[in-house]
């Protein structure tokens, strides 16, 4: 009974440097040596949806789409310029390094609303040009399409007295009759109101496109000027006057 404690013993001093140099052998590899070559960020890439399609013609500001992904990481957003340099319409490739660096638009979404700015009557050609840049601060190849842009002036807006039904909308309005103006608008008397709207000619079914007015208020006869109501140019379609002389 001694010898066979004596033996399992002797086998456990034996065996314990054998683990004891697996141990340590072990240890050596544990902080996680990395050996091999490295490889070089990739590039990430991008393109375009596949609509709208290269050289369609808008006659408002569209909305544009793209995606981008990276085989090693991540984009981290895009960049986009809208140019209508003659010489980016006759070679939209060789004019890549001449792009000024101000006209590159940086968004994180993969979609904008480019405006492909013209004056009212013009068809004007437009490139549009698009990169990303990942999370290494890579940037891809740019791409390119081209668009054209029509502007037609507004219509004429139509304006009504407030309460009158929509059918009453015409170009010109006027009130005959002297009115009585009281200083506040009360629960009997609602101010002298108006209401007014106009169109596009470019309108599309599916997008109208908004418009913005600016009105200010006339004393006649002697057509001067007799209140400014809005100095800046507003979307509302809508005004009730109230404070005003009688008559």
């Amino acid at each position: 009974m001694q010898s066979s404690k004596a033996l399992s013993g002797a086998t456990r001093a034996a065996i314990a440097p054998v683990l004891a140099i697996l141990i340590i052998a072990g240890c050596d590899v544990l902080p996680g040596r990395i050996t091999g070559d490295v490889t070089t960020n990739q590039p990430p890439i991008v393109e375009f949806a596949n609509v709208p399609a290269d050289r369609d013609t808008f006659a408002y500001a569209p909305m544009i789409h793209w995606k981008g992904r990276d085989a090693d990481g991540f984009v981290e957003y895009y960049l986009y310029a809208d140019v209508i340099d003659s010489t980016a319409l006759a070679d939209p490739d060789g004019y890549v390094p001449y792009i000024p660096e101000e006209s590159w638009v940086r968004v994180f979404a993969q979609s904008d609303t480019i405006y492909l700015l013209t004056t009212p009557g013009r068809v004007t050609q437009h490139v549009l040009y698009l990169k990303c840049v990942d999370d290494r601060g890579t940037e891809s190849a740019v791409i390119h399409r081209r668009f054209f842009r029509i502007n037609n002036a507004p219509n004429v807006p139509l304006i009504k007295w407030f309460t009158a039904p929509d059918t009453q909308f015409a170009t010109d309005l006027r009130l005959t009759d002297t009115l009585y103006v009281l200083d506040q608008i009360s629960t009997t008397w609602p101010g002298l109101g108006f209401n007014w709207k106009s169109s596009d000619p470019d309108d599309r079914d599916l997008y109208r496109i908004p418009l913005e007015y600016y009105y200010y208020l006339e004393r006649v006869p002697h057509d001067t000027i007799w209140r400014w109501v809005g100095r800046e140019w507003t979307s509302r379609q809508e005004l009730i006057f109230y404070g005003l002389e009688t008559g």
